[in-house]
């Protein structure tokens, strides 16, 4: 051992890797999806609020979030929020037979999910 303390990889997670990117360049296009373009700012707005609406839901850190959308910018707000809200995305497979198959996550989820995100949210 030489004495000096080796650094590991640095701490950064990806919401504060967001803000930093919204900071620097809030009008810059964040998202496209067909006719839906938001810049990094606008972006920031929505995960924000979903991201607190999640916290005001009993969303907490450590937490698992069921999420079942298609692809487009509100899935990817969806799971910029869950990570600003400190929780983990469980993606939900809409080819599964949901609803049943929501159900049958959420009990297999239950006592660490706090909240489902679907099209319906």
């Amino acid at each position: 051992m030489s004495g000096v303390a080796e650094a590991g990889p640095p701490q950064v997670t990806v919401p504060a890797l967001l803000d930093l990117r919204i900071a620097l360049t809030p009008g810059a296009t964040a998202l496209e999806a067909g006719e839906v373009e938001l810049t990094y700012a606008e972006l920031g707005v929505r995960v924000d609020r979903l991201a607190r609406r999640l916290a005001g839901a009993g969303v907490a850190p450590g937490d698992l979030v069921g999420v079942l959308m298609r692809r487009s910018v509100d899935l990817v707000v969806a799971l910029l929020a869950v990570a600003k809200a400190g929780a983990a995305y469980v993606p939900l497979d809409p080819r599964s037979g949901y609803p049943d198959a929501d159900r049958a996550d959420r009990s297999r989820l239950r006592g660490a999910a706090r909240g489902r995100l679907d099209a319906r949210s």
